[in-house]
């Protein structure tokens, strides 16, 4: 096999800047993409019979009242952002100092550690470790499998 390429995600180590930098040339790029895409999807649309729709919306000025819509459903979703933003709130000054989870007993089941061949001394250490990685081995694996099966 050949060699294998890291890919370091590391998104705070990236400047509030570049953030926006590359999140503005994003969205240009997709509204480049969309705008250079409608002439087929006007065409399409108006194969399908999505013309009637046009003519209705744009031509016999329903525009505006698409608009007053638009403008009375931005009011309704700020209204319901500050009331869900006020409960959230409440529930923190109310419940937020609160510690009702029950911590559960530390379990090591012997046969577990067993059957993945890793000794109590190993388990202790591996407890204390942050970041712990397992490599598997299809022999090994087999091995186990097949001990099981004669027992």
């Amino acid at each position: 096999m050949g060699k294998e390429i890291k890919i370091i995600e590391r998104p705070d180590l990236k400047s509030g800047i570049r953030n926006v930098t590359e999140t503005g040339i994003t969205a240009f790029m997709w509204a480049a993409w969309i705008y250079l895409l409608m002439p087929v999807l006007n065409i399409l649309l108006w194969i399908v019979g999505i013309r009637i729709f046009y003519i209705e919306l744009i031509e016999k000025s329903g525009f505006a009242r698409v608009l007053d819509m638009i403008y009375n459903i931005g009011w309704i979703a700020a209204v319901v952002f500050i009331s869900f933003w006020l409960w959230g709130y409440y529930n923190l000054k109310r419940y937020g100092k609160l510690q009702r989870r029950k911590n559960l007993e530390h379990r090591c089941d012997q046969k577990i550690l067993e059957s993945l061949g890793i000794s109590p001394e190993l388990h202790q250490l591996m407890l204390t470790q942050k970041e712990i990685e397992f490599q598997w081995r299809i022999d090994s694996i087999n091995a186990a499998e097949e001990e099981t099966r004669l027992s």
